[in-house]
């Protein structure tokens, strides 16, 4: 529990929403989940293999192609994937953040009740 609260804490004292805190940690929980169950189950390249084995290749040309010339690449690293996905996801989020933020200031009123929710010491 401590973790998740902790997780919570950080997005809204960055400034999410409620509901927007939500949706982040729901994208950033189902990255990281989905990627640890996917790579404990079974090999990157037992999955890659019964894929190609069930897709045709003229067919399903892109899957085909990403499986044989990214996926199965000697060198190809998982946690360079995990990290890369995981950039992604946390730079939209800054993004997201970072228009909201731009809105909020021109809004006095949200730009108010965004500090009180970052500032325990304001909410309390």
């Amino acid at each position: 529990m401590e973790h998740f609260e902790e997780v919570l804490r950080l997005l809204r004292t960055a400034g999410f929403s409620v509901e927007m805190t939500v949706h982040a940690y729901r994208v950033i929980y189902g990255y990281v989940y989905g990627r640890v169950l996917a790579f404990n189950r079974e090999s990157r390249y037992v999955q890659a293999q019964q894929i190609m084995g069930r897709a045709a290749a003229d067919r399903y040309p892109y899957s085909n192609e990403i499986i044989t010339e990214y996926v199965l690449r000697p060198g190809s690293d998982d946690m360079d994937d995990f990290e890369s996905g995981l950039d992604l996801i946390l730079g939209g989020l800054e993004r997201f953040l970072y228009h909201t933020r731009s809105d909020r200031d021109d809004d006095p009123v949200a730009r108010d009740a965004a500090d009180t929710a970052a500032d325990p010491a304001i909410a309390t």
